[in-house]
């Protein structure tokens, strides 16, 4: 099994995540850029078999998500989007995506994550970007279908890709230029609707700072409801 002592670790950090109550059924992943340049991937339903992930159900791929060894099943749909964050962020090793509560309850709004804690404020803005309308890309691709090059490592479903596609556009757009911050520290962002993303130097650094938003999401919550009670 190649990379056994990087998959265990993943495995016990997931295992951790979900012990806190960050992690649920309805999504998420984690890739992690190897010292080689390779990619280590969840697997697509991870989140739906309750995060029971053994080191062995990992997948892996090189830099252009061609599969070098995989388990029971591919990557997440949105692992292009993890591709890309690694050819296009020079320092990000590191991709923590999380439908944490509290931080979804604000992406459901289309509302950045407010600075309520003094921890948030190294990674600070963390805005959300706006989703695209996946169900009428999703009928307009199959009412007019065209070749659509999608990498080796995801599940061969084109009106899925295109959306991913049109969600990197929007990363590049919003976050690409401030890349050089993960020198210092992480990025984070959210995207409407579909939850927390993490770009860290390594996968460490990307669960503090994912706790730290989701920390700083319920206090804006929980300090709403007090100051109007």
């Amino acid at each position: 099994m190649l990379y056994e002592s990087e998959r265990k670790y993943l495995a016990t950090k997931i295992s951790q995540l979900l012990s806190l109550g960050i992690l649920n059924s309805e999504g998420g992943g984690f890739s992690l850029r190897l010292a080689d340049g390779n990619i280590l991937a969840t697997p697509t339903g991870a989140s739906f078999r309750l995060w029971q992930v053994n080191p062995e159900d990992f997948l892996i791929s090189d830099p252009e998500g061609k599969v070098l060894e995989k388990g029971k099943y591919l990557a997440v749909a949105d692992f292009p989007v993890d591709l890309h964050i690694f050819s296009s962020f020079a320092l990000a090793n590191s991709i923590v995506h999380l439908h944490a509560p509290y931080s979804l309850a604000f992406a459901s709004l289309a509302k950045d994550i407010p600075p309520t804690t003094n921890l948030i404020s190294t990674i600070l803005p963390v805005p959300c970007l706006p989703s695209v309308d996946e169900d009428v890309l999703k009928k307009n691709y199959l009412a007019n279908p065209y070749s659509v090059n999608i990498p080796d490592a995801v599940v061969k479903r084109p009106e899925v890709y295109i959306v991913f596609q049109r969600l990197i556009e929007k990363i590049d757009n919003q976050m690409l230029s401030r890349k050089d911050e993960l020198q210092k520290h992480g990025l984070a962002f959210t995207v409407e609707k579909h939850g927390l993303f993490v770009i860290a130097k390594n996968i460490d650094e990307a669960i503090e700072n994912a706790i730290r938003v989701e920390a700083a999401a319920r206090t804006a919550i929980y300090s709403k409801i007090i100051s109007h009670g």
